[in-house]
């Protein structure tokens, strides 16, 4: 009697340990919009450090129960203390990939992994990367980003000491998804982006909050 109740229990845990995950969503169709991710932002160059903000929207869509296809779209700025100091801006979409680590359909937290592709622009204060000031000048703005200027003193060619580029870079990304409901989850995550300017590597990191809503 005993051996016959543990056969069972042998045969259910199997059957659980088996049973096949379902995708994420409400439908469970896998198909996720991220339609908030925000969190402080810092660079790193050899000019020292700048401090400001990420923003990103963008989707996930499941290509099975661990690996999925993420598209963000960026915009990340930081701040200069004067008019030329350490300012950073980038604006890009990330194609992407990201793994899942995944045990039951039952599971709440679930880590993950991945990275993608930085297509966009992206620029910097030329102390930032590194690089003397070409002239004074006031604080840049976004659009400077989609100036090809590069440090030119022209008029109306932008911003002289932002210097600017589109191009691509490399992102990566961590964290954990808390999965309130079956179409609301809550992801903290760590994104680390890596681009050049002027030939100078500039490293981005980022601790955000995504609320994510899932079909």
């Amino acid at each position: 009697m005993r051996g016959s109740l543990l056969v069972v229990l042998a045969l259910a845990a199997t059957a659980r340990a088996d049973e096949p995950l379902p995708r994420s969503g409400y439908l469970h169709r896998g198909l996720s919009a991220d339609l908030l991710e925000l969190g402080p932002l810092e660079v790193h160059s050899v000019g020292g450090t700048g401090y400001g903000v990420r923003l990103a929207v963008g989707g996930e869509l499941e290509t099975g129960p661990h690996w999925a296809i993420r598209v963000p779209l960026v915009l990340g700025v930081t701040a200069s203390r004067t008019a030329h100091d350490h300012g950073y801006a980038e604006l890009d979409v990330v194609p992407g990939v990201v793994y899942r680590i995944r045990n039951s359909p039952a599971d709440r937290l679930i880590p993950y992994v991945g990275g993608g592709v930085k297509l966009g622009a992206w620029g910097a204060d030329r102390p930032l990367v590194g690089q003397p000031l070409v002239v004074a000048r006031m604080a840049p703005g976004l659009g400077d980003l989609f100036d090809d200027h590069h440090h030119s003193s022209s008029s109306g060619g932008g911003d002289p000491n932002f210097d600017a580029k589109a191009g691509t870079g490399v992102e990566l990304w961590a964290g954990v998804e808390m999965h309130a409901q079956p179409w609301f989850t809550v992801v903290a995550g760590i994104d680390y982006g890596l681009v050049r300017v002027d030939s100078t590597l500039i490293h981005a990191v980022a601790e955000t909050i995504t609320l994510r809503f899932s079909l």
